[in-house]
This record gives structure tokens, sequence and C-alpha cells, in this order.
């Protein structure tokens, strides 16, 4: 049987949609687990709870989410993965170079724009969440620490926001779908915190798969970027630095702040418009397989209904700081 080798805007709905619901469901299904574990052993769910293992395994929830996410949207769908998702493992070597000079521009170019708006929200009693979550106060937590926090997330959630999602919701046009993947990236994450990092990555991720025509690329970009994130941590931990956020609003350091963030876009631009190579085989046919338009409505329903429960969620984690 013929499978179909891309993703509509349905499809980047209900990938939106499961994304947003699949996280908690894990998540439940995790607290269920160390309540049977304290019942059975006569031990406080809260210790349980702090167990190295339960937080060893919350913290691989949400990529095991986005996951079986991908795995689902793909087999209902009864889609050609590969293709559909633009994987493509013959790489390009200075594309995989300019993709790490990338990621060290993201992060450190639009490091202190985003710590600028966490000094804006601390103004109305919202701070930032600089709870890490689990141990990397040691060699062999940093290694889980990378696996779970660094890879991880880059191969899954490149596979969902951008194989699926971004693919699917090109629908609406290539530069709409680079912006609208990347707000739907930051929604995903629900919480304040980390809403204008994600959507300014988000776009150049985004911008990435659309120059490359291969989602690898990105995925190393994100995989770098969340490397940089993890090993800063743990320097941090071992030295005994405080991760306490300080952020002093003053007219120069809001200026400089904005002015390295434009600095990094045009960076990243002129990388991406005039550096990256651009993929050479030539434009796949597209195979329809059982697709039928007719059997889909005309509101993207799942996509709204992602929104909509994102929306929430976020304003959810806002109030409960």
């Amino acid at each position: 049987m013929t499978k179909r080798n891309f993703y509509t805007k349905y499809d980047a709905g209900k990938t939106f949609c499961y994304s947003i619901f699949a996280p908690y469901v894990i998540a439940l299904a995790l607290i269920l687990v160390a309540t049977i574990v304290a019942g059975t052993t006569n031990t406080n769910l809260q210790g349980v709870m702090s167990a190295p293992w339960f937080l060893a395994m919350s913290t691989l929830a949400s990529p095991l989410a986005f996951f079986l996410v991908y795995l689902i949207v793909n087999k209902k769908g009864d889609i050609d993965y590969m293709q559909a998702s633009h994987i493509d493992f013959k790489l390009d070597i200075l594309n995989v170079l300019l993709c790490i000079i990338i990621a060290f521009v993201c992060i450190f170019g639009f490091n202190n724009f985003v710590s600028m708006f966490d000094a804006i929200f601390n103004l109305f009693g919202i701070k930032p969440n600089t709870d890490w979550g689990i141990p990397i106060n040691n060699g062999y937590w940093l290694v889980f620490n990378i696996l779970a926090m660094a890879l991880l997330p880059a191969i899954f959630e490149e596979l969902v926001f951008r194989g699926v999602i971004f693919n699917g919701l090109k629908a609406y046009g290539k530069k709409q779908a680079v912006i609208y993947s990347a707000l739907l990236f930051s929604l995903m994450h629900a919480s304040i915190s980390q809403t204008i990092y994600p959507i300014l990555a988000g776009c150049v991720f985004a911008l990435i798969v659309y120059k490359t025509d291969n989602i690898l690329y990105s995925m190393i970009i994100h995989f770098c970027n969340n490397l940089i994130v993890v090993v800063n941590r743990y320097i941090m931990e071992i030295n005994n630095i405080s991760s306490e956020f300080s952020f002093e609003l003053s007219f120069v350091n809001i200026f400089t702040s904005i002015v390295y963030a434009i600095t990094a876009g045009l960076v990243i631009y002129a990388i991406v418009r005039f550096l990256i190579r651009p993929k050479k085989s030539p434009q796949k046919e597209l195979v329809f397989g059982n697709y039928q338009a007719s059997m889909y409505p005309k509101t993207n329903i799942y996509l709204w209904v992602g929104i909509f429960v994102g929306i929430i969620l976020w304003f959810v984690s806002l109030f409960s700081i």
C-alpha cells in the first residue's frame, strides 16, 4: 500500500493538540506509579517523587511523549515519515559547522534580550523558574542531563514541531509556517519564562529546515543550544555559583540587549541566506496514498483546541509562580 509523503495542516493541528496533552498524561501516569510505590513500601509520596529514579523518569516524560505523538500521527495517517519529515542523513559538513555557529549566536546573542523580558516580568512579581528539576552535580548526572535534556528533546521536539507541524503548516504559506510553528513551539512550553526564546529559536530552526530541506540540521542547532545550557548549569553547580536571576533594567542594558539581539538576528540571517547550502536534489513528487481532502473538516479544529488549551496552561503557569 502506497504511503503519502507529506503532512497536511490537519496533521499539524492533530500533532500540536496531542503534544499539549501527552506530557501531562505521562506525568499523571508517573504520579500514579509513585503513589503505588509509596503505598507498597510505606514511604512518603513526596519522598518517592524526590527520589533520583523518579526525577529521571519525570525528565524523560516530555521527550517520550513527543516521540509517541510522532509515531501515532504517522501510523494513523499512513505516512512515509522519512520523506514527509525531510529526514536525510547525507549531511554537508559546511552546513553542520555553520549550524553549530548559529547555535552559539542564538544562545549568546539573544540571552540578554530574553533576560530583559524576564526583568520586566519580574517587576510584576513574575520571577523566572530557575529550578533545574534534577541533579547535575557530578559526571554521571551530567551525562544523563545531556541525554535527557539536550539530545532527546533535540530529536523528538524537532520531529514534532519542524518535521510535522512546520511542514504541515506550509499549507498557509511558507513564511507563515515559520512564524506559526515558532509560536506553537513557544506555547507548548507553557511558561512565561520560556516564551520569548522559543519563539526566536523556533524561527531559526524552521528557517534552517526551509533552506536545507533537511530536519537533521535543525536537530544539530537544537542539540547544541541545549548542550550549552546543560554544560553551563553543570559548571554553576560544581562551583556553587548562584542561579538566581539578575538583570538591571537600565537604559544601557536595555539598549545593548536590543542591539545584541538585532545583531544576532542579522548574523543568523546572513549565514542562512548566503552560506548555508540548500539541498541540491530535485523536489520530490507528492504521493497522496489514501489521503482525501474531503475527509477533513474545513476548520482545523484540533489546532484550535491545542492553542486554546495551551493558552490556558500558559496562564495557569503564570499564576502558579
